[in-house]
């Protein structure tokens, strides 16, 4: 067997070297063929290592956008968010008549603990709530075991809260219950919930 495949090799290193032209994927002349032809009598021997895959990179985390008091922001989906100092408002603007922007949570009445973090859902809209002294750069939602990581939106300076807002899984009272995730830009965790 081994005298068989020997000769086959050859035959093929032969032909390379000779310049026999090589063709791959009908487009023309092969990187080997091209250089057989330009040094005649120089041998060509193909790689035979495999293509190694990308190595994946890390995903990057959405870059927390900063937005100033009152500015209606389009998150997409007709939905909209607007923060101001004291309560972060959503609309759907897919209702009829534009929406009337209603929803609105308090972010100054005590209502939510100061360190913790809240979610409110409106179909696949997932919004986390944070209220804290910590700046909040990333936030993540996990529904029926899938993670989304949440775009975080706050205000100028320190306004002692951020919002973030992902699309996933509804959120229901009679579903299973939502876990939040908030930490920093140095990824140390500031709240959890439950």
């Amino acid at each position: 067997r081994a005298v068989v495949a020997v000769p086959a090799a050859a035959a093929v290193l032969a032909a390379v070297a000779v310049g026999l032209p090589q063709w791959s994927g009908g487009e023309g002349p092969s990187a080997a063929g091209a250089a057989a032809d330009k040094a005649p009598g120089t041998r060509v021997t193909p790689s035979l290592a495999p293509a190694q895959p990308p190595v994946p990179s890390a995903r990057p985390w959405p870059a927390v956008r900063t937005v100033r008091a009152g500015e209606p922001v389009e998150i997409g989906r007709g939905q909209v968010l607007t923060l101001s100092e004291d309560q972060v408002c959503h609309r759907d603007t897919t209702e009829t008549g534009g929406g009337v922007e209603d929803a609105c949570k308090s972010v100054s009445d005590g209502n939510q603990a100061a360190g913790s973090v809240s979610i409110q859902s409106s179909g696949t809209l997932l919004r986390p709530l944070y209220i804290g002294p910590g700046r909040a750069a990333r936030m993540t939602v996990e529904v029926d075991g899938e993670v989304h990581r949440a775009q975080v939106l706050t205000l100028e300076g320190n306004p002692g809260y951020a919002v973030g807002y992902a699309w996933g899984a509804g959120v229901s009272f009679d579903g299973p219950t939502p876990k939040v995730r908030v930490s920093d830009a140095e990824g140390e965790l500031l709240a959890e919930f439950p």
